[in-house]
């Protein structure tokens, strides 16, 4: 069982890549129904990230000197990357002439929950992100009451979801239903490496139920929450991958596994992207009848390889610098997560 902690999943890489590129073309294709679906990248990030986080660190659940480490990996992993990009936002609406308040400013940068998205539309998700590594924290004090915990949280939100509480901001975010997505998650790492249960054909099932997802949706207009239509057929698709993946290895080529790596990269600035080079074309005069689907796929197509850049030239490279600098500390051992990058839409 510590060689398949060790393991890292080419096909998850995949996943992470796939659903990156998925929310840029929902981006650069908002009035196009054909790519409406991107947005729902979102929801395979988060079980993605609540698969990970417990695969990798189910070995530290008990050991309380394992928390300080724990949440120092995932601060220098979030946040030195999106203050990056943020302060690039701020610049460039500050040349357009917009401004914000120091309060909100001081919230979008911590990822503090609010009544409006974060400077950084897309960082919403992020925020996600933070209290569910706050809460997995919490958790891991105490290795007997692990799952229990995560259970009654489960609990929690199913409530609040059935009674449909009016709550805020902060508590808001704690108890949405997207946080299932996280749990489930969590459950397919129990289940690979508590229970060694590992059902390889339950890939193929979340396809066809993913399908049915895009059916309801796109055909039969059914309102179903996003974590039901969403989370659940990725999950099927992550433990198939997975249970295939912990027996045999996956050919996945390199350039997937790659654009998996840069997905936070990419997804945190390709917005910015895309409102630079449509600004750029209009003063041109290359917008000025509306853009056209050719044009739209390039400017995506340029988003995602200037997302890549940013990760090699920028991402990755700080992540390197933090590991060694002494403020990682000698007192305080933080390993390589090369693989491990935040699952955000």
């Amino acid at each position: 069982m510590e060689q398949s902690v060790k393991k890292q999943f080419d096909s998850l890489q995949l996943l992470r890549g796939i659903a990156a590129i998925a929310v840029v073309f929902f981006h650069g294709f908002e009035n196009f129904a054909l790519f409406g679906f991107g947005k729902y990248g979102v929801d395979l990030f988060f079980v993605l990230s609540g698969f990970i986080m417990l695969y990798i660190h189910r070995v530290d659940l008990g050991e309380k000197g394992a928390i300080k480490p724990f949440l120092m990996k995932r601060f220098i992993r979030i946040y030195p990357t999106y203050w990056i990009v943020t302060l690039a936002y701020i610049a460039l609406i500050s040349i357009f002439g917009f401004s914000f308040s120091s309060n909100y400013i001081l919230k979008s940068m911590f990822l503090l929950p609010q009544g409006q998205m974060p400077i950084v539309g897309v960082a919403w998700t992020l925020e996600y992100e933070v209290l569910f590594y706050l809460m997995f924290a919490l958790f891991m004090l105490s290795k007997k009451w692990f799952y229990p915990l995560l259970g009654l949280w489960s609990s929690a939100i199913l409530i609040s979801w059935i009674l449909s509480w009016e709550l805020s901001p902060f508590v808001g975010r704690l108890l949405d239903p997207l946080n299932l997505e996280f749990v489930c998650g969590c459950m397919i790492a129990y289940l690979v490496m508590d229970k060694r249960l590992t059902m390889r054909g339950i890939v193929l099932i979340g396809v066809i139920v993913l399908g049915i997802s895009v059916a309801l949706q796109q055909f039969i207009l059914l309102e179903i929450h996003r974590t039901i239509l969403w989370g659940i057929p990725f999950a099927l698709i992550i433990y198939g991958l997975v249970s295939i993946e912990i027996g045999r290895s996956i050919r996945i080529p390199k350039l997937f596994v790659r654009l998996g790596d840069a997905s936070y990269s990419i997804y945190l600035t390709h917005l910015l992207t895309l409102l630079v080079l449509e600004s750029i074309l209009e003063r041109v005069g290359m917008y000025k009848s509306g853009p056209t689907a050719w044009m739209q796929v390039i400017l995506c197509i340029i988003s995602i390889i200037i997302g890549v850049i940013f990760y090699y030239s920028a991402e990755k490279r700080m992540l390197s610098l933090f590991r060694r600098k002494a403020i990682m500390g000698k007192r305080v051992s933080i390993p390589s997560e090369q693989k491990q990058a935040p699952i955000v839409p």
